[in-house]
């Protein structure tokens, strides 16, 4: 699929979605949306860019939450935690683990009750709101429609190092893969 494709049924996800080419690649360069393959044409004729199929779903909910005023900063994270996971090495990500499961942070001296940051409060939530965008729209539903949901988040561990995810699944609807 060329970007111009991935724009074109994109925009049919998400209507409100204006973007131009070059904001497109902009996108991609900021990891806002997957990065195309690249085709060589052979000796002397170039080069091709194929899109994954999940970038028109990935643009418009990138549209989406530009709309609702979340950073670019803030939509990539989101978009890291939802499709891939990421570590878990920072207070932010400590309090948006904590407020999208409710964990309890234990010491040696006990319970830990803290208050999450702002930063974390508003990662959170962008978190939610690209989980169930991005669920909506690989099944061509309106991104915006209210569905009820059921939430899955999984806490992975690699030599000592946890990775965090968050997804969801639409009930009657869509049922995420990863479960």
């Amino acid at each position: 699929m060329t970007l111009q494709e991935a724009i074109a049924r994109a925009q049919e996800l998400y209507p409100e979605l204006k973007i131009s080419l070059t904001a497109a690649r902009t996108w991609v360069a900021r990891k806002l949306i997957p990065a195309p393959g690249i085709e060589s044409l052979g000796q002397g004729k170039g080069t091709k860019a194929h899109y994954p199929e999940d970038t028109p779903a990935q643009m418009a909910v990138v549209g989406y939450l530009m709309d609702l005023r979340y950073t670019q900063k803030e939509i990539a994270q989101a978009r890291q935690i939802v499709l891939k996971g990421m570590p878990v090495d920072s207070d932010l990500m400590r309090g948006v683990v904590s407020l999208l499961t409710l964990r309890e942070e234990i010491s040696k001296e006990g319970t830990v009750i803290r208050s999450p940051s702002p930063e974390a409060q508003r990662l959170a939530s962008a978190v939610q709101q690209y989980s169930q965008a991005i669920a909506l729209a690989r099944v061509e539903e309106p991104i915006n429609l209210l569905w009820p949901t059921y939430t899955h988040s999984k806490s992975d561990y690699h030599e000592g190092e946890e990775t965090f995810s968050f997804y969801v699944s639409l009930l009657g609807l869509y049922w995420d893969p990863r479960v």
